[in-house]
């Protein structure tokens, strides 16, 4: 850790409470929202700040109506600034046991038509993964997709190929290493989706430990 990574983490011990509580979203996209946050490794959730390159392509691409799948739930800050943006039902993803009964407790305390499924979310369906078009089936076809995966999103947009047809939603697609996005690129041009790039913000960055790290926003052509 740099000093001066250093000295900023020292002065968020010495002004902001510690361990983990329940939290409201200062401002941002899921402004208003509760989160279950430690403040002293969370400040960007909780000021709503979070991927804010994001935010022209969550108003360009996202609709009053629209439901979507939140592939890689994590903490529930996108299912839920999602659910406030549409009105509509988010079903968040996420494979992990632990994160997703947080999720749950999180979507509990809030108002939004959120549910956290616990999922393995691939290319092929199995006793502990599920495919994109499979979840479509079995819950609803989404009009919007958010993949974050960590490295698997060219699998997970393999197994979506029924719905990428059918219903053609809009997507945003993190995207982690080059080798990752060309596999996108070539899934989502097969179906024929425009994508944008969004790169990551120069200033006041994330701390991210991959070089080539940034979304693809998607939407499907005529």
């Amino acid at each position: 850790m740099s000093a001066a990574r250093a000295a900023i983490q020292a002065a968020k011990r010495l002004v902001l409470p510690g361990g983990r509580g329940f939290r409201r979203v200062l401002w941002g996209p899921a402004a208003g929202c509760w989160l279950w946050l430690d403040l002293h490794h969370e400040l960007r959730l909780y000021f709503g700040i979070y991927e804010r390159e994001l935010g022209p392509s969550f108003r360009r691409l996202l609709r009053p109506g629209m439901k979507s799948f939140d592939i890689g739930g994590r903490d529930g800050y996108t299912a839920l600034a999602i659910a406030a943006r549409t009105g509509a039902d988010v079903l968040s993803f996420e494979s992990d046991p632990q994160a997703a009964a947080s999720m749950r407790q999180v979507f509990e305390r809030n108002a939004h038509p959120v549910r956290a499924v616990n999922a393995f979310v691939g290319a092929n369906d199995g006793d502990s993964s599920i495919t994109v078009d499979r979840a479509a089936g079995e819950y609803f076809v989404p009009d919007f997709i958010k993949v974050d995966v960590e490295g698997g999103e060219a699998d997970v947009l393999a197994g979506a190929a029924h719905t990428l047809e059918g219903r053609r939603p809009a997507l945003i697609v993190e995207v982690h290493g080059t080798g990752s996005e060309a596999a996108c690129r070539e899934i989502l041009a097969r179906h024929r989706y425009g994508v944008e790039a969004v790169d990551r913000a120069r200033w006041f960055a994330e701390h991210r430990p991959l070089a080539h790290n940034r979304w693809l926003a998607c939407v499907p052509r005529a």
